[in-house]
């Protein structure tokens, strides 16, 4: 209803609490339709907002809205069906302080498919939602550049920020995990406070201990 009434933010908002609320409840499955589903609306968000500038009919927002397929098959058999976690394209983890300086950058596209301007298109999305949101921590947030979706979450004084192509289920897990373990290790919080007051980034391939805990958890080939 949020996405026929045209609230995109709402729309959004209401299925990060349905996913949030799943995992909750142990619906695994049910929670990976649902960030399929916001996937989805990600990819159309221009679409949807051509229909704000134009203002169309009722009609045509009701067609375009398909992301009520899954309640409708909810309501007919009372389960999701068989859904398929599709690993990411990994691009790259970046975790930055406050105010947006880099701590810690693993790239994961070798050679010359990626440059310096794509990267600061990246960080300045990043920033954006931090100016915006840091002050709401907890969820995940989704961005879309380009064909890659920035995932960021907020844990003051750090932004965590991974960047990939394809599907974000599996890779919202990966990034929840690391934020989890790096919160709960006083000795690699320690390390990136001191790369904040240095002024000295942590270098991936440094054998540091947030080097290894990146390499496991983010695996070179998703």
């Amino acid at each position: 209803m949020a996405l026929v009434d045209l609230d995109l933010e709402k729309a959004r908002e209401l299925l990060i609490k349905a996913q949030e609320i799943a995992e909750r409840k142990g619906l695994r499955r049910l929670a990976i339709s649902i960030s399929s589903d916001h996937d989805s609306l990600l990819n159309q968000l221009s679409e949807w907002e051509s229909f704000i500038n134009k203002k169309a009919s009722l009609k045509e927002r009701i067609e375009f809205a398909q992301l009520g397929g899954l309640v409708i098959k909810l309501i007919k058999n009372g389960d999701a069906g068989t859904t398929e976690i599709i690993n990411e394209e990994p691009v790259l983890l970046i975790i930055l302080s406050e105010n947006g300086t880099p701590l810690y950058t693993k790239n994961y596209v070798e050679g010359s498919q990626f440059d310096g301007v794509l990267i600061g298109g990246f960080l300045a999305a990043i920033i954006k939602f931090s100016q915006e949101t840091f002050a709401s921590e907890g969820s995940i947030e989704r961005i879309k550049h380009q064909e890659y979706t920035l995932l960021v979450k907020a844990k003051k004084p750090f932004l965590f920020s991974y960047i990939i192509k394809g599907q974000t289920y599996s890779a919202m897990q990966k990034l929840e995990a690391l934020t989890r373990i790096i919160g709960t290790s006083t000795s690699i919080w320690d390390d990136l406070l001191r790369a904040i007051k240095t002024s000295k980034p942590i270098s991936a391939g440094s054998n540091s201990m947030i080097d290894e805990l990146a390499k496991m958890v983010f695996p070179s080939k998703a």
